[in-house]
């Protein structure tokens, strides 16, 4: 389907429009995307950390739908969307480089399937920043340890 191609203003209800913060909603209790991953002790948790990334990109893909992704920000030069999408895309290279790293405890086969969707879900989206974000992530986490490593040794 074609999304929608509307401003906020052409919204009877303006308020709502203006308002929208993908991020607003947090359905998973007291995770956040701000959420440090190295707290995530059990696999439980790192499937509800998941779980809600996937609602973070699915609220993502409505508002794309919807045609909330025309009006770009003028200090950032990104939509409220392409937003949405590097935030998760970024969480999810964190939690991926983490993971692979064996940082994490291992990922049961609903949180496999859990990664899988949320990959699909970014690309379709939006492709381009989906995959620059994951690979930011990773460089970040990656980053972080060798820092940690390096503040152990004093």
């Amino acid at each position: 389907m074609k999304p929608l191609r509307r401003s906020a203003s052409e919204f009877e209800n303006n308020d709502i429009a203006t308002t929208i913060q993908l991020s607003a909603l947090n359905p998973v209790g007291d995770l956040s995307m701000n959420t440090t991953i190295d707290y995530l002790k059990t696999p439980l948790d790192m499937l509800r950390y998941l779980c809600m990334l996937e609602s973070e990109l699915m609220s993502a893909r409505a508002f794309h739908r919807l045609g909330f992704d025309v009006e770009r920000d003028s200090a950032s030069g990104m939509t409220l969307v392409e937003v949405a999408v590097h935030s998760a895309g970024f969480a999810f290279g964190y939690f991926l480089f983490a993971l692979q790293r064996n940082g994490l405890p291992s990922l049961s086969e609903t949180g496999k399937g859990v990664m899988n969707a949320l990959d699909k879900i970014g690309k379709e989206v939006n492709a381009s920043v989906w995959e620059r974000a994951v690979n930011e992530g990773k460089r970040d986490r990656e980053s972080d340890e060798v820092i940690a490593a390096f503040n152990t040794e004093y």
